[in-house]
This record gives C-alpha cells, sequence and structure tokens, in this order.
C-alpha cells in the first residue's frame, strides 16, 4: 500500500496544469482587421505589379477579385472551413485554366513583353519578346486580365496563411515583396496608392501580436485563430495617416532620386554587361584563336565585284 502512494506521488510530479497565453474566440472587430489586411496585401501586390509593368489589365476587375478572394478566405478560416475552401479554390483554378488555357497562355506572353519592354526602357539591355497573336485591345485586356487574375488565387491563399494563421510579418513579406522587387530593380517605380496599400500592410502585420499557442507541459499547440485587439484598426488608421500625410508632403511630382542611386545603378549595369560580354566570348573561342575578335576584324569595302549571279 505504502508503494502505491509513493507510486502516485512521483507520478504526479511530472503532471502540470494546463497553460492557455492570450486565449479567446474571433469577435466581428477581429475579423474586419484580418479581411482588411488580407485585402490591402493582395490588392497592392496586383495594383503594384501591374502598374509597374505597364499591364494591360482591367484594375477595376483585378481589384473585386481580391475583395471576393478575401471575404471568402475571412469567412473560412472563421467558420473552421479554410482547408476545404483552398481545396475548391484550388480545383476551380484548374478547371479554369484548363477551360481557358489558350487566353491564359496569350495573357502569359503579353504580360511577358510588357516586363521585358519595361527592363529594356529602363537598362542597357536588351530583352527578347515573344510572338503573339494578332488581337484587339479590348482582347488584350481580358487575356492579361484572366491571367494576372489566376495568379492571384495562390497569392491569396498563401497571405491568408500568413495574415490568419502564422500571423507572420516575414511570410507576408516574402510572399509579396518579390512582385515589387521585379520592377524596383530596374528603377521602376509603381503606382503610389499601391505602395501605400502594401506599407499599411506590411506595418500592420509588424505591430499586431504573434499568434497565441497552449502550453501543457512542455509541449506546445497552437490553438487556432485568436481574437485581434479591436485597437488595431486605430494603429492601422494611423499608419494609414502617417503614409498618406509623407505623400502628400512629397508629391511624386516633385521627388528627385539621388544622384548616387543612379550612379550605383549604371555600375552595377556596366558590370553586368562586361560580364555577360567575357561569358560570350569565353563561348566563343575555339582552337587558339578568339572566334569574336575574328568576327571583328571586317575587311572595308574595295569596290570590287565579289559575286555575280544571271537568271
Amino acid at each position: 500500500m505504502k508503494w502505491k502512494k509513493k507510486q502516485e506521488s512521483y507520478s504526479a510530479l511530472f503532471m502540470q496544469a494546463p497553460e492557455i497565453r492570450q486565449g479567446g474566440g474571433h469577435g466581428w472587430g477581429s475579423l474586419l482587421i484580418g479581411c482588411l489586411l488580407l485585402f490591402l496585401g493582395l490588392a497592392g501586390t496586383a495594383w503594384a505589379f501591374v502598374s509597374s509593368f505597364a499591364l494591360p489589365a482591367h484594375l477595376p476587375l483585378l481589384l473585386a477579385i481580391a475583395a471576393c478572394l478575401s471575404l471568402l478566405l475571412t469567412a473560412g478560416y472563421r467558420w473552421r472551413f479554410a482547408d476545404i475552401l483552398l481545396f475548391l479554390l484550388s480545383a476551380a483554378l484548374c478547371l479554369f485554366l484548363w477551360r481557358f488555357q489558350s487566353e491564359i497562355v496569350q495573357g502569359f506572353l503579353c504580360t511577358v513583353n510588357c516586363i521585358t519592354k519595361a527592363y529594356t526602357e529602363n537598362s542597357p539591355f536588351e530583352f527578347p519578346t515573344f510572338l503573339v497573336e494578332e488581337m484587339t485591345d479590348l482582347e488584350r485586356q481580358r487575356c492579361c486580365t484572366m491571367f494576372v487574375g489566376a495568379c492571384m488565387v495562390p497569392v491569396a491563399g498563401a497571405l491568408s496563411w500568413a495574415v490568419f494563421r502564422r500571423r507572420s510579418f516575414v511570410c507576408s513579406f516574402v510572399f509579396t515583396f518579390p512582385f515589387l522587387l521585379a520592377g524596383l530593380m530596374f528603377t521602376i517605380t509603381p503606382n503610389l496608392c499601391a505602395m501605400t496599400m502594401l506599407l499599411v500592410f506590411w506595418a500592420g502585420l509588424a505591430f499586431l501580436p504573434a499568434r497565441a499557442r497552449c502550453y501543457v507541459g512542455k509541449q506546445h499547440f497552437s490553438s487556432g485563430i485568436q481574437r485581434l485587439p479591436a485597437a488595431s484598426l486605430l494603429v492601422l488608421a494611423l499608419m494609414a495617416g502617417i503614409i498618406s500625410l509623407l505623400l502628400f508632403v512629397i508629391p511624386a511630382e516633385e521627388y528627385q532620386r539621388p544622384e548616387q542611386i543612379d550612379d550605383l545603378r549604371i555600375s552595377l549595369e556596366m558590370t553586368g554587361q562586361r560580364l555577360v560580354e567575357q561569358v560570350s566570348n569565353s563561348l566563343l573561342f575555339s582552337g587558339s584563336r578568339d572566334q569574336a575578335n575574328l568576327e571583328n576584324e571586317t575587311d572595308g569595302f574595295s569596290g570590287k565585284t565579289v559575286l555575280e549571279v544571271q537568271s
């Protein structure tokens, strides 16, 4: 009998009461904050990408798609059917790509041509373009809108995971900044309203509290989606006001880029061009003579007849 008491007391030493940190359910303020953040990130990313490369896409329709996806995914995470909803969206996207594959391909080629055209205009390099079918402006806009809209679906799923489940600034930044970097690395500035939306989205996730966890002993479990404080709306409004005030005080028309940045960009472009020339010359090397130098050594025109053809 004494041994049983010792055994019970010995096992009780390893038991701890469950500890729940930052628990709570969803409120309407929490849903509003999450939906607003998701819309700002998705719409700002699409708008910045379209404006950077002057894509012939219908922007109001893309913003409407961003709003619908934000509402659907917010409802899915609120009522616990987000996984099913993401599966249905993926299936619908695959069906959409299969049904309109020719339009999607033409939209992809139009998008790539717009990107290469912008790169060629803002750099000393010449980028190739792809052949596309002869289309009217309305057809080109329709194809490009379908392609960009299809790309927004996986981005929306990734952002919803970063906002609702992880509540991570790093994940949200990784999922959105590459679309902005595609233009910034060639000093192409996107639309300022789109930049404002992205800045508010990043800052909002940076200042929001991290997701809560439930600790039981030495193991920890995710407690799901936790309530966002209603005061976060004031933080988002304050950040939006500060960014808008900065854009009002320093208009885009009066802003001049420092000369040091232009000099750095030119030096990087010249370095890249020299590296490309060295690589191409090394690939053209044959035997003991440099073929690239031989191609540059051309004889002048002597005036003599070289080839005479009769038919």
